[in-house]
């Protein structure tokens, strides 16, 4: 039995009868479209702020392209900063996939004397930084 037939009976012993075609198209599909809207809130979920990092294609080709497989690797990140702590496991677990040699088995945590933002990678000490995610 699919969603609309159990709509249907539902529907019939509340109003008795048959749903018209556009009463099951506006009860079952209830999806919203949004675009270049300046204000207010489209319905359902509403994201704010940055949202959490994942590794994409385009940054594990410039990984395994651009990164020498030398030296061991070191993953850092910002103390206390979750967000950049979860991309930076996730970019820690793909070298680790990918047969690159880490120089620690997992993800260093650090205290910068400057704010760190984005990720950077620095060749001489084979580092990866992940810093915060805020613009």
């Amino acid at each position: 039995m699919s969603i609309s037939d159990s709509f249907e009976e539902m529907f019939r012993k509340r109003f008795g009868r048959a749903p018209t075609q556009d009463e099951l198209t506006v009860l079952i599909d209830q999806s919203v479209k949004s675009y270049n809207q300046s204000g207010g809130i489209t319905a359902h979920t509403v994201n704010l702020g940055p949202q959490p990092r994942r590794i994409e294609d385009a940054l594990k080709n410039e990984i395994l392209t651009k990164v020498s497989r030398t030296h061991p690797i070191s993953v850092q990140t910002i103390l206390g900063d979750a967000e950049a702590f979860q991309f930076a496991q996730q970019i820690k677990e793909f070298l680790k996939a990918n047969g690159f040699s880490l120089a620690e088995d997992g993800v260093s945590h650090s205290v910068f004397k400057t704010p760190r933002k984005g990720i950077s990678f620095n060749p001489v000490t084979s580092t990866f930084i992940v810093g915060s995610n805020l613009l």
